[in-house]
């Protein structure tokens, strides 16, 4: 592949995005266009190319839409141009790379697009693009790799990258698990600003002459250093968080647990208290073990269980069939004499008639 291709691709890329830029520039902000605000915009350039390159998807979404492509297509083809950039990329065709990447993201902003347009969405699909995503990011990062495996310094600093882009994501996961904001940061390293970074350089790569790899090192540099730092950061915020909630709620349970009576935390008694008081004592107040009491008195939270079959309050219920509830054993010998008791020692009676 001829540097003047290289050359090429990155002058259409660069045009590409002006044009997008000035048409979002003449026509203001879409509608939907809030998506955007909730991201942090670019170093130096803010949020513009975000909306402009949002208002150009619109359309092309609505199109796709239109001709029955679905969202789970559009994030498969993301793979694929993906593949096709990390190739440019280890081979030092880094405008080429470029071009065949910004495909690669457009495609990835787009599936969801189309997801929502067409009323698609589902967990699968979300599965779907989250897994890709983490696949074009190995992929961007990767192919830059084997293009400066000759170098270990190179090679280390672009493995940094890919491990700092990983636990950048990590960390946001476990920070939306805990329901805590994004804390941002001066430079703004979630996955659309580590997208930008690398396009960038790979876009003015190969009008940078002999030092075409500066622009693409600063960039994997810049991932390096923020990604991990941002990421340790933040799991450490997150690990504050989580210590000082259960903390308060070991804490709240403490103090519910001494407005409580002397009460016997057993099964049943558990399921006489409040939701709220179920869900602070779960497994942090240990339950007392059950003590003697008065089943005369008045009864605690805990139900006392009922009598067994058979008996009463006042000892053992002679068995069915011999009480003056039941069926009476025949009596010839006195039959108004109530009931008698019955000597198991004692030999049956003969039978009628016999001699």
């Amino acid at each position: 592949m001829d540097i003047t291709l290289d050359v090429a691709c990155s002058v259409a890329v660069v045009a590409l995005f002006a044009a997008a830029l000035i048409a979002y520039r003449a026509a203001g902000r879409p509608s939907g266009a809030a998506r955007v605000e909730r991201e942090q915009g670019l170093v130096l350039v803010g949020r513009g190319p975000m909306h402009a390159v949002y208002r150009a998807l619109v359309p092309l979404g609505r199109l796709l839409v239109h001709l029955g492509v679905s969202a789970n297509a559009v994030t498969l083809f993301s793979l694929v141009a993906a593949i096709g950039a990390a190739g440019a990329f280890a081979g030092g065709h880094f405008g080429a790379g470029a071009a065949i990447a910004c495909v690669a993201a457009l495609a990835d902003a787009l599936d969801g697009l189309v997801a929502r347009e067409s009323g698609t969405s589902s967990p699968l699909g979300k599965v779907l693009d989250t897994t890709v995503d983490r696949y074009v990011d190995a992929l961007f990062l990767g192919g830059i790799g084997l293009y400066v495996r000759a170098s270990a310094l190179h090679l280390a600093l672009v493995l940094a990258a890919i491990v700092g882009s990983f636990m950048v994501s990590y960390a946001s996961s476990i920070e939306r698990e805990l329901h805590l904001d994004d804390p941002g940061g001066r430079v703004p390293i979630r996955r659309a600003h580590r997208l930008a970074y690398v396009l960038v350089a790979a876009t003015i790569a190969p009008l940078c002459g002999r030092y075409a790899l500066a622009p693409v090192l600063l960039a994997v540099g810049v991932i390096a250093l923020f990604g991990n730092v941002s990421s340790a950061q933040r799991l450490l915020r997150a690990g504050r968080h989580a210590a000082e909630r259960e903390r308060a709620q070991l804490h709240a349970a403490t103090e519910l647990a001494a407005t409580l009576p002397d009460v016997e935390l057993g099964e049943a008694g558990v399921h006489q208290l409040e939701p709220a008081a179920r869900a602070a004592l779960a497994g942090l107040v240990p339950a007392r073990p059950p003590r003697n009491r008065d089943v005369t008195g008045p009864q605690p939270l805990s139900a006392v269980a009922p009598p067994a079959r058979g008996l009463d309050d006042t000892g053992p219920r002679q068995p069915r069939g011999l009480d003056d509830t039941g069926p009476r054993q025949p009596d010839t010998a006195t039959p108004d004499s109530g009931p008698r008791a019955i000597d198991a020692t004692a030999p049956l009676p003969a039978a009628a008639g016999a001699g």
